[in-house]
């Protein structure tokens, strides 16, 4: 039994190795005619190519003339030759007339180009104004718009956007949209040559600029008014609507600028009314100056001596408003006797007349009578006039630091002939200005 199975493995070994040889067998046949197949074509297309090259040896071989065509020529030098008369040069106006007619074509469609981007710019124009109107009316009665009224800083930045002016537009333009746009097309339409649609072109380019403007202004408002509008999102509401709070701050300044203006009217009124007066109280001084000069002339004249003239009390110094006001409390202070309503009036140098009218004394009597003179016998009679209390002269004024005349040996005193001379100096230089403010009759 085992015999029998050596035997049979002996024969299935032999089988197995008769396939594998034929398959290997079969792969080298394959390989050598895949190799073959293309070395045969290499071979005949070989034998080919020799045969032609010895067929064509024997034939003579033309040598290849390689032509140089003329540069062509520009049109200016081809004007320049048919103004010449030069007939060598080609007729070429059917090739150049069908350019021209090609380039026209071509800047008609340029302006074609154009006047849509003009067009799709001047719709987003109009969108953009609208936007703005609807926003800004519903923001003058909203409640964000109450919010607005109710900040002064967003009120004052709602104020100027409103007023923001738009740019501007050309006449034609401005006049009627519409017209312009129909005009710039029907002259396109209509051109016949390079420069007419060129200027068409340029129309064309010019209002698209002008409308592209135009939208950036209205939609740059329009983000702004957003901006202030979220920015008022968290303050509270004011009682009025923003287009009430708007009236009624224009009103305010309109009063305000008008009480500016009043105020500024009446201080300037103020001013000149000082300054008239300042030259005429100068010029009553300079009469009075005159009218003293004239009168020591007569004394003179007279044989008389100039210190013993009544009117003898020297120039009268000039005195400014701001130098009144300056000593207007020591004016007060020490020229009650004078300055306080009372019955009696001077008369003479040695009367005082009793008066049914209280009154402050007449500086025109001081004057007249001689008590401002810059001298003894001038401030004798202004110490008997300010200064006596007797039942005689019935002085009823108070008097204050003014010195009181008990006799004329008081001006034998340094310090009553010194009050007396500041009495003297103050009515002097300021008599005139105590006239206008009513404490001197006059």
């Amino acid at each position: 039994m085992s015999a029998d199975v050596t035997a049979n493995d002996n024969e299935s070994s032999t089988a197995s190795v008769s396939v594998e040889q034929r398959r290997r067998s079969a792969q080298r046949a394959w390989w050598y005619s895949g190799i073959l197949v293309p070395l045969s074509f290499a071979a005949l297309m070989l034998a080919a190519l020799a045969f032609a090259l010895m067929f064509h040896r024997g034939e003579p071989v033309d040598p290849i003339v390689v032509p140089h065509p003329d540069p062509p020529l520009s049109w200016v030098d081809r004007f320049k030759q048919r103004l010449s008369g030069d007939n060598s040069v080609p007729n070429e106006t059917a090739s150049d007339a069908a350019l021209a007619k090609i380039d026209l074509e071509l800047r008609h469609a340029e302006f074609d180009m154009e006047f849509a981007q003009a067009m799709q710019v001047l719709r987003h124009l109009e969108s953009a104004k609208a936007d703005w109107d609807e926003l800004f009316n519903s923001t003058q009665r909203d409640n964000v718009g109450k919010r607005i009224a109710g900040s002064e800083q967003l009120l004052l930045r709602f104020a100027a956007l409103r007023s923001l002016p738009p740019p501007s537009a050309p006449e034609q333009i401005a006049r009627d949209v519409s017209a312009h746009l129909n005009t710039i097309q029907q002259r396109a339409k209509s051109a016949g040559d390079a420069e007419s649609i060129n200027r068409s072109i340029a129309d064309a380019v010019e209002t698209k600029q002008h409308f592209f403007i135009a939208f950036e202004f209205h939609q740059a408002r329009v983000d702004q008014l957003n901006v202030i509008r979220e920015s008022a999102a968290s303050l509270p509401e004011s009682e009025f609507e923003l287009h009430a709070a708007l009236s009624l701050r224009a009103a305010a300044l309109f009063n305000n600028v008008n009480s500016a203006a009043e105020d500024a009217a009446q201080e300037m009124a103020a001013s000149l009314e000082k300054e008239l007066t300042q030259l005429k109280r100068q010029r009553e001084q300079a009469a009075a100056l005159v009218t003293q000069l004239n009168s020591q002339l007569t004394s003179v004249a007279n044989g008389e001596a100039l210190d013993t003239a009544p009117a003898g009390q020297g120039p009268l110094p000039l005195a400014s408003r701001d130098d009144y006001e300056r000593e207007l409390d020591r004016i007060r202070t020490d020229l009650v006797a004078f300055t306080t309503h009372g019955y009696v009036q001077p008369e003479t140098a040695d009367q005082l007349v009793y008066h049914k009218t209280k009154r402050p004394m007449s500086y025109s009597a001081l004057q007249r009578i001689g008590a401002l003179a810059d001298s003894e016998k001038g401030r004798s009679i202004l110490l008997r006039v300010g200064g006596s209390k007797s039942a005689t002269q019935q002085n009823d004024r108070p008097l204050g630091n003014f010195p009181r005349m008990n006799s004329l040996a008081e001006l034998r005193k340094p310090s009553i002939v010194a009050r007396l001379k500041e009495s003297q100096r103050l009515l002097r230089q300021y008599g005139l200005l105590m006239v206008e403010d009513g404490l001197l009759s006059p």
